[in-house]
Order: structure tokens, then sequence, then C-alpha cells
């Protein structure tokens, strides 16, 4: 057989495989709080890189049934802007290995009314010998069948906090999203409100930041105000500290401490003014320099050393505690 033709057949073979290689991706679009397929505004495959999100392709007003042949190896996200608002779902690498990919996107219409939220919120401070690393966790429960524009929002970060960082994470959303929080003014005061609507069901965001020193004061959540305007019972958080032999000073509420399960001991702070003052000058701290850590008076052994590296970690599991306690929490 001639060169020519062996190449011919070569380029033959090399077309079918990767022509066998491609995957139909068929997504549909339903809308939720009217129970029907609907289209949407834009809908983007994204590759997750370690630089961040990356673009592969954009489609503008698609649905309510969107196909495309695929021909990619890695795993993405497929992201749908409906009404002003972001839904999406993952596309795994093992997805990608079938013939037919078939997903849903579910959107909602919008609300601008808080009457179907409710919150629970909790705070783990981590002493360093530079200052404080603070945490807020929120369970957020959305019990209609809209998602809620958070316009009225507004949540309370203590006064001197930098390198703020907020995630939101959906219930049935398998990545966090990152957040934007947004300053906003309320009886002369500053507080922050963020820039996603909240989804029926349940949602964890978590707001982190450092305090230079070892004090600060908080606020009550306006959005507790808003929520219960006449509510008799005060508004509280749960805290957790580390290491575990501070002593803070409270000053404008009161302290108790709980056994909450899966947690070790946890205290619930109760606001009875509108702002407390937290003071955590006593006890020790943990070193935020790993070379450092030899000096740590609190930690003798390699295995504690170990342990007290992890231990600014563990909180993560404590908005997943706390909706299966949100009964427990609400009675106390």
């Amino acid at each position: 057989m001639k060169t020519n033709q062996w190449i011919s057949l070569f380029l033959l073979f090399w077309n079918l495989t990767l022509f066998a290689k491609e995957t139909i991706l068929e997504v549909s679009f339903f809308n939720r709080t009217k129970s029907m397929l609907t289209k949407v505004e834009t809908l983007e495959l994204i590759e997750i890189t370690e630089e961040g999100m990356k673009p592969l392709y954009r489609f503008d007003s698609v649905g309510p049934v969107f196909t495309m042949n695929l021909a990619v190896k890695q795993s993405f996200l497929l992201r749908a802007t409906y009404k002003g608002e972001f839904y999406s779902v993952f596309v795994s690498e093992k997805e990608i290995n079938q013939t037919i990919i078939r997903k849903k996107i579910d959107v909602y219409d919008i609300a601008d009314n808080l009457e179907n939220l409710s919150f629970h919120s909790g705070m783990q401070i981590v002493k360093n010998e530079n200052g404080l690393e603070v945490s807020m966790f929120y369970a957020i429960q959305n019990q209609s069948n809209k998602a809620i524009v958070p316009n009225a929002f507004y949540f309370s970060i203590p006064e001197g906090a930098k390198n703020i960082r907020s995630t939101f994470n959906y219930e049935f959303s398998q990545i966090p999203i990152r957040v934007n929080l947004q300053e906003v003014e309320w009886n002369q005061k500053k507080y922050y409100k963020i820039d996603k609507a909240i989804k029926p069901g349940n949602t964890e965001l978590i707001i982190q930041f450092q305090i230079e020193g070892y004090h600060f004061s908080n606020s009550i959540d306006p959005v507790w105000e808003k929520i219960h305007p006449n509510s008799k019972k005060p508004f509280f958080r749960v805290f957790m500290w580390n290491p575990k032999d501070l002593t803070p000073k409270l000053l404008g509420g009161r302290m108790e401490k709980k056994q909450l399960q899966n947690l070790e001991d946890v205290y619930f702070i109760y606001y009875e003014s509108t702002e407390i003052f937290l003071d955590f000058q006593e006890g020790s701290f943990i070193y935020s320099n790993p070379m450092k850590l030899a000096k740590n008076p609190i930690f003798h052994t390699p295995k504690k050393t170990t342990i007290a590296l992890i231990l600014g970690f563990f909180l993560s599991f404590l908005v997943l505690g706390l909706f299966p306690l949100s009964k427990m929490i609400r009675n106390a």
C-alpha cells in the first residue's frame, strides 16, 4: 500500500477516534417555584483550575432543554443565570466518560421579604501571638419556594476586622461559592450584606477575618430584629475558642456553657444589649508560625502540636451540626 494511502487511513481512523470520544451534554432548566420547565438567560461551562474559574463556553437565552456535543476530558461546572442569580451543577470526570450526560438545573423566582427566613449563628475565635482569627458561621433556612434577595439581610462584623472573606454553601450545591460583602449603613452604624440570593432549603454562610489585639465588640445582626420584631427571646450566638484555657471577659451579655452533640464545650452568649464587648487578654495563645511551635507553653509533645495545627479547622463541622440541632438551640 502506498504511503499516501496509509496516511489517509490513519487520518480517517484518527477522526473516527475523536468522534467516538464526543459526549452529548443535555441540560434541562426547571423552575421549582412554578413547577415547570423554563428558559435561562445564560449558560456557562466553566473549568475549575488552581488559578480559579476558566470559562470554556457561554450561551445566551437557552432552554428549556439545551444539548451540545462535548469533547472535554476534565470535570467542569455548569452555571446558569436566571433572573440575575447563578445556579450551578458539577459535572465530574466519571460522568464525562458516559455517552450522554443529562443534568437538571433548578431555578427559582425571586422574593424580597424575610418572612420565611430563619437563622442561627456561631463564632470561633483562635488566639495567636498577633491577635485573633475569627470565623462566623450562619445556618440559614429559607422555608419558601422562592429565592430571597438579601436587600435587608444585614450582618454585624466587628469594627476593625481585616482580610474579610466569605463563602456560601447551598445544601444541594457541590462546591462553595465566593460571596462578596457590601457595606451598608443602618441606624448610623456600619453593617454588611451579601450579594447572593438565599435559595429555598438550608444554606451555610461563613465569614472569616482577623482582629489585631485581643478584644472586640460585636452587635446584634439587624436581620434578627427584622425577622423577629416582637420577639422576647434574647439574641445569642454559639461561641467556641482555642486554646481552651481562654477566659474571656464579657460586657453587655451573659455566657452559658453548653454540651452539644458532636462538639466539645461550646458557649451560648446572650446579648443583653445591642452590643457586647469581649476581651481575650487572659489565657495562652497558639503560634501562627509553625517554626515557633516549640516555644508554645501549651503543647509539649509532637502529637499535641499536630493536634493544635488542625484544631483551627475542625469548626467547619459546626454549621453542619447546627441544622439537626436547630430545635435544641431554639429551646435554649
